[in-house]
This record gives structure tokens, sequence and C-alpha cells, in this order.
């Protein structure tokens, strides 16, 4: 399905054997990867490495705790971690709002 929804965005659709390009503007697109076992803080130290290449600007990295948050596995504490902008068109954001698998 994802495959399908991806070549819709970059090509657009067929009707009667011409391609129709419909016209809409992508502002958001969010992926969610629950239970991972990675930590924010983990990522955070990947892409402070020099192996790891990004278009983001490091300079807009931003690190958020809010040590008083009950994630979901009942434990207190989250970290959520952005690189990059709300501005800009490129943005990731990493948070623990579940915590890793038992």
């Amino acid at each position: 399905m994802f495959r399908e929804i991806m070549t819709y965005l970059v090509y657009g659709r067929m009707v009667g054997g011409k391609l129709q390009t419909d016209r809409f503007a992508i502002k958001r697109l969010d992926f969610s990867f629950d239970h991972d076992y990675f930590t924010p803080e983990q990522w955070f130290e990947a892409i402070k490495g020099p192996g790891v290449v990004t278009l983001a600007k490091r300079e807009k990295i931003r690190v958020e705790q809010s040590p008083f948050t009950l994630r979901d596995d009942g434990q207190m504490g989250t970290t959520t971690i952005y690189l990059g902008s709300n501005d800009s068109g490129r943005m990731v954001r990493v948070y623990n709002k579940r915590g890793l698998p038992g």
C-alpha cells in the first residue's frame, strides 16, 4: 500500500491512458515506528557523528526533556529530539512516549 501511495504522489494517476496530475501539496508526512529498539538519546548520538549525512541543518537540533511526563509503559520522563525546523521542508522528530519493549 505504501508503495502505491508514493507512486501516486510522485507520478500522478492514469485516467483513460493519460497521466493526470492532481493539484495537491504535501505539507506534512508523519511516520510512526512504535517499540523500536533505540532511544531518542541513541538517535541523537548517531546524528551528531560524522557518518550521517543530512540535508537538515544540525544547528537546528533541539532536545526537549519532560521529566514528569508519564509514558505509556508507566515510567516517568520523556525526551523529544528535533532535527530541522517546522519552518523548513525538512524536520525529523524522535521521542519515547511508549518506552522500549520489555
